[in-house]
Formats: C-alpha cells, structure tokens, sequence
C-alpha cells in the first residue's frame, strides 16, 4: 500500500516528536515493513527513513502509534530524510522478504492514518496562563493541556514530579480526560523524548479516563481514541504503612489511590451499568506503574482497550479493596455489535510485586481477617448479562511474578486467548493458582510457562479444588512445573524444569529468559495468535517451533 506525495506542513525536525499513528489489520500475523519519504517542492524524493511493526494476530484490527525517532535509515532509498519537507509519502509493504508466503493471497486493511507533531508541551517550571505551544511556553500542569486538547493533539511532557494542580478539591486527579479524540485523530499524553515524568498518585488517581458527566464540556462525548503513553505512575505506597498507620484499612487518598483509572459508568455503582456507559479505544503503552496504593490500572466497561508493554510493580499494598491487582480489567463493555472477534489486547506487560499487607477480606465484615486478591493481573466478569462481551480478549508475552495471589487470574470471563506467557512465583502473600479459570468458559491457553512455588497451585484457584463452572477450556502445548499437585491434563503437557537463566521473586536479579537447553525452547506452536516476537521485540522463527513463554531464547 502507497500514498503517494501527500502535503504537509510541519516545522518540527525532532524526530523523536513527530509520530505516524494509524488502525490496521492482516490476513496474517507477520511483519509488515513501514516506510516514511519525504519529497521536495517539486516531488522529487529525497530520502526515507523504514521501520518494521509486528501485528499481534491475524485480522486484528490493531492501534499502532510510532515515533520516527524509532524508524532506521531506508537502505533502499538514495538521500536523507526530510522531516520539514513539504511532501511526505507513507508505504506499507508485506512480501516474501518478511515473511509472507508466495502465491497466497493477502490483505493488509489500513484506515485512520495521522502523521502529527506535539500541540502542547507541559513541564514543571511553565505557567498555567502561557500558551503551552512550545517548551519555552509550556504549561505547569498537565491538565491545563488536556483542558484545551482536541482530537489530534499531542501532549509532551517533561521531566519532573507533577501532583494535583494547586486550589483543585481533595481527590482531585493529576490529569483527567475530558473530552474524546476521533478514529483518526487521538489525544495522546506522553512523555518527551528521553524524558519519563511522574505522575504521583500520592492523594489522588494519577489519570483518570472517567465518563463523569458533571466535570465534561458539553461537547465532551463519549471518552474514547486516548493514549497514555510513555509515563511513570507512582504512588506512596512503599512509605503508606510507615507514615499512616492509623488509616490503614480506611479508603482515604493517603492509602488508597489507583495510578490510572478508566471507567465507564456514569452513575453509581448500586444500580446496573446503562448500555451507554462505557468507554472504548483507549491505549496504555510503554508507562511504569509503581507503588500505587491501590491498583496500578484499573479498567471497567470499557471496549477496545489495548495495554502493551507497560512495567506494572509494588501496587495495591495498603488499599481496603476488595479486588485490588497490578492490572485488573472489570466488567467489559460492547461499543459495537463485532462478534468473537479481539477487540482487547494485553501484551508484552511485566507484573511483579503487586501484593496486600492490609487484610480486606471478608467484604462488608469488620474486623478484617484476610488477605483477599493482590494479583499480576485479573481479568474479571465479562461473561455473563448484562455485560456480556461480544469481542475476544487476547493476552500474549506477558511475564508475571513474585505477585501476592496469582499471576493471571480469570473470574466469569469468556473469549479469553493466552498465549505465551512466563507466570512463575507469584502467590506470595495467599495460597492461590498461578492462573486460575474460576466461572470462566471459552479460553485458549497455549505455549505458557506455569510455575509454582513447593505446597501451591499451579492452575486452579484455590488449593486442594478445580476450579468451578468453567467449560470450553483448550489446554495446548504448556509446560508446568512444582506446585503442590499435578496440573489439570491439557494436549502434549510438558512437566519439566524450564531452566530460567535466573529464576528469583528479586526483581533485581530475576532473569526469565530459556537457557538455550530447555526443555521449552522449541516446545511451542503456532496458531493465528502466536505472538512473532517475544516480550523484547526478539523474533520468533517463523520456519520452526516457537519457545514457549514469553521469551524466545
């Protein structure tokens, strides 16, 4: 696919503030090779810079938002990239030197293509009354720049610690979005290049993608085309216990607050979600989520949501929450009638230290007695009315470990796809699975890595059960190891150690990579939703088994 020489007008040589978004989707999940020209005056070439993305499945229609300062050098073009020309070109090329096989028909389905450069610059130093258009003038605060985004828009911000903007009520978040972007056109929240500001959840959400209708311009819309990307989300929690003791267990903002919360009902929780509540494409990227007290993310009716390489660690230690995890996706939404097909996508993640020390269970009794939840992530209740998911939720080369429950736990969800993903020494705080499928039906589960500590679960819940009411569960191509009992019987099981380079719960020693020996480097096989690269961008061979996991050794 070609554009041609299209007209631009754009001033910003930086390439690392320039990105080229756009939807697509595949007939096959292989690598497509991305090029950008630019052309002058008179639309003569006059160099081109290339870039390979790497879909996540076949048919997915996927988001894909990439900065030029990750692209290369087009080898096969004469000259140099022009980022102020007033021409640009974009091709998308799929062929035999990718991959694709000969004399088989393709299609690649391209739509929504924007090629932008920042509108609105934040950094801690600026004032709330500039214009926020250039880094000399940037704003203070990031919501001064959400406050004046429209679709399209772009929002860099810099190094430093940014908190609730000064005068704002209690609780009041350090960036909520107000108003949606288009198909075409985004709003994105991201950090500058080479820059990684923090958002502090210390007394309020960090970010908030919340369709609250009291606070939203009339012209607000339904929240939805928004991305966060590129951030550091931190909260208190590794000082909450020592500096307040005696709200332990309370729900005040000292001991409970999420890093990024995304919600879609309107009204309140005592009465059933309305079919307009929700939200929908949004996309979570490349952030750091750390130490928040409560969740690290949390998501509830929501639809087309993509959450893809994010490090999500040390949350939800000192919130009263009932179900508090790393990652915890609630109660989906269905923005359109598109059906069993992946509208959801949780990749390339990292969970680690997501754990409770403070009892939250039983619910609605005092004392509290129990640890109840703590997980990598938690995928929960979309498969019954009145939230039944019409879409399919695919998470892939995810690594999950020393998590206080499990690792991936499921609970009355469907239309669940896991492929390729290391859940290892998680349950440190509560006798749980390392994955559970507890009231969940219609799961794939291929080409994972379960590992479990002496006297635990490996795959159920609970220790010493099965899992309840689960049906259509495909167990394919697994390797299990420890536990306290055998895994529940799947298609061609590996029972075996799968010789970590350096299996730890210490995040900073931990190393989850096969050594070349293991019995699960060349164990896998693949579907249409084999990931082709593993958690580190590391190609997978297309011409032999996968590994298992989700590193490809």
């Amino acid at each position: 696919l070609g554009s041609g020489p299209l007209a631009v007008k754009n001033t910003e040589t930086h390439l690392g503030k320039l990105t080229l978004a756009f939807s697509l989707s595949a007939t096959r999940a292989l690598p497509i090779r991305v090029r950008i020209e630019s052309f002058d005056e008179n639309r003569r070439p006059t160099g081109a810079l290339a870039t390979t993305i790497h879909p996540a499945a076949a048919d997915f229609y996927q988001r894909y938002a990439l900065d030029l300062s990750t692209f290369t050098a087009d080898a096969e073009s004469a000259g140099t990239f022009d980022p102020a020309a007033p021409f640009v070109g974009f091709t998308f090329e799929a062929g035999g030197a990718l991959g694709w096989p000969a004399a088989t028909h393709h299609e690649i389905h391209l739509d929504n293509l924007h090629y932008a450069a920042p509108a609105y610059y934040v950094r801690p130093t600026g004032d709330d009354a500039h214009d926020g258009r250039t880094e000399a003038t940037a704003f203070a605060t990031p919501q001064a720049a959400i406050n004046r985004a429209q679709p399209g828009d772009i929002i860099l911000v810099l190094d430093g610690t940014y908190s609730a903007a000064p005068g704002q009520p209690a609780k009041t978040p350090v960036a909520r979005f107000l108003r949606a972007g288009t198909p075409s056109a985004w709003i994105t929240l991201k950090n500058h290049p080479g820059h990684r500001p923090v958002f502090s959840s210390h007394g309020q959400h960090a970010i908030e993608i919340v369709q609250n209708r009291k606070v939203a311009p009339e012209d607000a819309g339904v929240l939805s085309y928004l991305e966060i990307r590129g951030l550091r989300i931190r909260g208190n929690g590794d000082t909450a216990r020592e500096n307040y003791p005696a709200e332990l267990g309370t729900w005040t903002p000292n001991v409970h607050a999420q890093g990024i919360l995304i919600n879609g009902r309107t009204g309140p929780d005592s009465r059933p979600r309305l079919p307009d509540e929700l939200v929908h494409h949004i996309r979570l990227a490349d952030n750091v989520v750390e130490f928040n007290t409560a969740d690290g993310i949390y998501v509830e009716f929501c639809d087309w949501l993509f959450v893809e390489n994010n490090r999500i660690e040390n949350n939800c230690w000192t919130t009263p929450g009932y179900a508090p995890s790393g990652f915890a996706l609630m109660g989906y939404a269905n923005f359109d009638a598109q059906d069993n097909i992946y509208k959801t996508l949780i990749a390339g993640n990292r969970a680690s230290g997501n754990r409770l020390t403070v009892k939250n269970h039983p619910w609605g009794a005092k004392p509290k007695t129990e640890f109840y939840n703590g997980n990598g992530f938690l995928l929960d209740a979309n498969a019954d009315k009145p939230i039944k998911y019409l879409g399919r939720t695919l998470v892939q080369n995810n690594l999950a470990f020393d998590n206080g429950a499990g690792g991936i736990q499921m609970w009355g969800s469907h239309r669940l796809d896991l492929v390729n993903n290391t859940v290892a020494y998680n349950a440190t705080v509560i006798p749980w699975g390392q994955v559970g499928f507890e009231y969940s039906r219609d799961v794939r589960f291929i080409n994972n890595i379960i590992v479990a500590p002496a006297g635990l679960p490996l795959d159920t819940w609970f220790l010493g059960r099965a899992d309840e009411r689960t049906s259509g569960i495909v167990r394919i191509n697994n390797l299990y190891w420890g536990g306290a009992h055998p895994n529940i019987p799947g298609v061609a099981d590996l029972v075996a150690d799968p010789l970590f380079v350096n299996p730890s719960t210490d995040p900073a020693t931990a190393d989850f990579r096969l050594r070349p020996n293991s019995p699960a480097a060349t164990a896998g096989r693949w579907e249409s939703f084999t990931p082709i690269t593993d958690i580190t961008g590391r190609p997978r061979p297309a011409q032999a088994a996968p590994a298992l996991g989700a590193f490809q050794p």
